[in-house]
């Protein structure tokens, strides 16, 4: 894979498949030393190695990595949610929520983001419930956010 990698455009369709393999067989070092070669930054090969760091115990790591490697056309929201799940595995489960709840379980109206919040974690109250999703909006600066803060 790594001759593909270093031809122009750096793309192999198998790509996914052989570090999903790697991450299964419990190959680690190796996942993580052929991520570490790849000729771009992309969540769909870091999650592997985030996913690796995480079976080895590394959570913080895992999520370092997973938060540095958000590059142009990857989903703030997936990595949210992955990095979401390795706290909550890992029994951290105040800091997922103060970290990463809000846009792991973003959804299309704030009602269903609150039920998400109130169905993953029930220990907890949603703090500010519909004002605090809309301060924490990704959406800063569209016309549907300031309509909220102007009110």
């Amino acid at each position: 894979m790594k001759p593909s990698w270093q031809e122009r455009g750096g793309y192999f369709r198998g790509t996914p498949a052989f570090l999903g393999c790697l991450l299964v067989a419990e190959r680690f070092d190796e996942l993580l030393a052929l991520i570490d070669t790849a000729p771009h930054l992309s969540w769909s090969f870091r999650r592997f190695g985030m996913r690796a760091l995480a079976a080895m115990w590394r959570s913080d790591e895992a999520i370092e990595d997973a938060q540095n490697s958000l590059g142009l056309n990857d989903s703030p929201a997936a990595i949210a949610r992955a990095c979401e799940e390795i706290l909550l595995k890992a029994g951290r489960s105040d800091e997922a929520y103060d970290r990463f709840a809000l846009e792991a379980n973003r959804t299309g109206t704030h009602l269903a983001t609150r039920r998400a919040l109130i169905k993953k974690y029930p220990d907890k109250e949603p703090r500010g419930g519909p004002s605090r999703i809309r301060a924490k909006s990704y959406l800063k600066g569209s016309w549907h956010n300031s309509v909220y803060h102007d009110i």
